[in-house]
């Protein structure tokens, strides 16, 4: 798979290297110094979501809480964590930045406007974020409308034409009410 073969190219075999054992196509890469994380016992960090109200991941018994706006981001933070961890970089202080944290305007920032929210999700879409940001959107309990507004996903070179047609398929599974389309 030329996706795997990509990925693996960025990994050299004699540094260390972080692998999501989450991740279907990372977790198959060959390393000579692995550092895994993910939600399989056998990871060097390995992360358990809470069952409670009160979101949180524990990774290797310390726990992370994370606020509800940026849960969604729970797989970015299992990985930062673990490269902190890694680098000994506090727990406490770890958490103490999630607790700052505001996601960029066009990577998912959620905005209130009157009785509607509006996720702005614009910069540089990809298939993976797309497909993320629909997943996100179409699991949000609204009492209104759901409504789409999407663009081109661009520099997809050969597959272009393709990996709009799977972004069809996927928002075709989901309900939502209106559908903008642009590009």
């Amino acid at each position: 798979n030329q996706l795997i073969k990509t990925k693996a190219s960025i990994f050299k075999n004699n540094e260390k290297s972080f692998i999501n054992l989450n991740d279907k196509y990372t977790a198959t890469i060959s390393v000579k110094f692995p550092i895994t994380f993910g939600n399989l016992k056998k990871a060097d960090f390995y992360a358990k979501l809470s069952t409670n109200k009160k979101k949180s991941i524990s990774i290797n018994n310390k726990k992370i809480h994370i606020p509800d706006d940026l849960f969604h981001l729970k797989d970015i933070f299992i990985t930062a964590f673990s490269i902190t961890q890694y680098f000994g970089i506090s727990s406490t202080k770890f958490q103490k930045e999630i607790k700052k944290f505001k996601i960029p305007l066009g990577r998912g920032r959620i905005i209130k406007f009157n009785k509607s929210y509006i996720i702005d999700d614009s910069y540089n879409a990809n298939p993976e974020s797309m497909k993320f940001g629909l997943n996100r959107f179409s699991k949000m309990k609204i009492n209104n409308n759901k409504i789409i507004v999407i663009g081109d996903m661009l520099e997809l070179g050969d597959s272009d034409i393709s990996e709009h047609k799977k972004i069809g398929q996927i928002i075709n599974k989901y309900k939502f009410n209106t559908i903008f389309t642009y590009g």
